[in-house]
């Protein structure tokens, strides 16, 4: 993940939360405030997986695929107990994709390759309303990965599973129906696997960064 995308959000995490707290803090949320309710949301922003693929004498053919464009869509549940609100979100990652082309070589002749990643998640959140205006959360849960791997066309790879997630960040509510946010998110899909042509794929923790809009129907 590029240092300074991240550098840049725990600062402004940290700096909206400091914020908060010079705003009327320990003041109970209003439930005519409150987000409390079905709500859904948009984001778009940056980061992905950092893959490689190694023929099956380790030569490192691709090393590629990190900091693609992301976005994700998403709705949910919130309930409310005083200033906290917890409920449940599920969400979708857009299909990304990513082309390598390799030059001929003793390794073999040129190649093209593309590499491409769907992700849906099902999380628990839970939300801290310092005030009608700022908040900071966090989500944990079960994303369910699908990455495709193709080589001059033809599918080397198609892998599937189940890793955790975990995501926290600060948000502003506009009105009581509109809010934005940004969030870090860490995927952990760490894994290396043997593809069916005889090579080596390897996959690192996916860490990404969204710009978040909501509207909530409460």
């Amino acid at each position: 993940m590029n240092k300074k995308l991240m550098t840049l959000t725990t600062a402004l995490t940290l700096g909206m939360a400091l914020t908060s707290f010079a705003q009327t803090p320990g003041a109970t949320l209003s439930k005519t405030n409150s987000q409390a309710g079905a709500y859904i949301g948009a984001g778009l922003g940056s980061g992905g997986p950092t893959t490689n693929y190694s023929d099956d004498i380790e030569y490192t053919i691709i090393d590629a695929f990190e900091n693609m464009i992301n976005g994700r869509i998403y709705g949910g549940y919130l309930w409310q107990t005083d200033n906290t609100l917890y409920g449940v979100e599920a969400g979708y990652y857009g299909t990304n994709s990513d082309t390598e082309n390799t030059s001929a070589s003793s390794f073999g002749p040129a190649s093209t390759w593309k590499y491409s990643s769907s992700t849906a998640d099902l999380l628990g959140v839970i939300k801290y309303q310092f005030n009608s205006r700022f908040n900071i959360f966090g989500k944990a849960g079960v994303a369910y990965l699908t990455n495709t791997t193709k080589k001059n066309g033809t599918q080397t790879d198609n892998f599937k599973s189940y890793v955790p997630e975990l995501s926290i960040g600060a948000g502003y509510n506009f009105t009581k129906h509109f809010s934005t946010n940004i969030a870090y998110t860490e995927i952990f899909s760490q894994q290396t696997r043997r593809l069916s042509d005889g090579g080596e794929f390897q996959m690192s923790n996916a860490s990404i960064v969204l710009l978040n809009l909501e509207y909530h129907f409460g």
